[in-house]
């Protein structure tokens, strides 16, 4: 553990005795090691961990695949792992296919999907297109950062999303003032 001390837990008292406690998913090593425990049929050698996140840690693997390991773990399924599946076996199609995930007594631990290299955030693109707006003062087809096109892709994606979510889980009238009240 010489030079990454920063990834030592603590100490963790075992029926085998005190062992160290380490944080696998940001080492070149381990971090496939524990994808092969949730995915055992991928195999991979490299690994970058996404310094994005709080509650969850996930690492990327030869930029193909992406482990989502969950730090807070609800008594019950997660939605991120749920609403996923849910909407895959409905036919959308804007998700990353789901791969494996690793679930113990009822509770998802890990979930591993296809990355997808190569995007963008859209609300970046949009931010970018306005100011290139504002700056040239031009049509916004003419000033090189125009988000129409993508925004309208955007649009549709969110409303067969919508569509695939009623599809899913179902619908029910609002109740506004049980949500109020709760």
């Amino acid at each position: 553990l010489e030079g990454k001390g920063r990834n030592l837990l603590g100490d963790v008292d075992t029926d085998e005795g005190a062992v160290l406690a380490y944080d696998a998913l940001v080492d070149p090593e381990l971090a496939p090691a524990v994808l092969g425990v949730v995915a055992p049929g991928v195999h991979v050698t490299t690994m970058r961990p996404l310094a994005v996140e709080q509650s969850n840690t996930s690492v990327v693997f030869d930029d193909k695949v992406i482990m989502k390991v969950f730090r807070r773990v609800p008594d019950d399924l997660n939605p991120d792992v749920e609403v996923v599946d849910a909407l895959t076996a409905v036919g959308y199609r804007h998700t990353a296919r789901s791969i494996a995930s690793w679930r113990r007594g009822g509770r998802d631990l890990a979930v591993v999907r296809e990355f997808l290299g190569g995007g963008a955030d859209g609300w970046h693109l949009a931010l970018t297109s306005l100011r290139d707006l504002y700056d040239r003062r031009c049509a916004p087809e003419d000033c090189g950062g125009d988000f129409a096109p993508e925004s309208a892709r955007l649009g549709e994606a969110t409303a067969e999303l919508h569509v695939k979510l009623a599809e899913a889980f179902g619908t029910s009238p609002a109740r506004p003032g049980a949500w109020a009240d709760a």
